[in-house]
């Protein structure tokens, strides 16, 4: 679970990465790295579906709160 967040969390840090170089660049560059922003969204929102399930009961496991350490569907204690 936790190797999964840290996947995920990668994903989002490339996006913002992405974000602030298109917002710096000009032109056809500007134009590249929105593409590769959005592709990145992409891919975090397949990853995201695929990666954040619980690993009993294998149900996505949604927006958990910071305090929350079990599945919300079988209650199955999370890493």
């Amino acid at each position: 679970m936790q190797k999964n967040k840290q996947i995920l969390t990668g994903v989002i840090v490339v996006t913002f990465a992405l974000l602030i170089l298109a917002n710096v660049l000009h032109g056809v560059l500007r134009i590249v790295a929105w593409v590769a922003m959005i592709f990145s969204l992409a891919v975090f929102a397949v990853l995201w579906s695929r990666l954040w399930r619980c690993p009993k009961c294998g149900k996505h496991l949604g927006r958990l709160g910071d305090g929350e350490k079990v599945c919300p569907h079988c209650g199955e204690p999370l890493e």
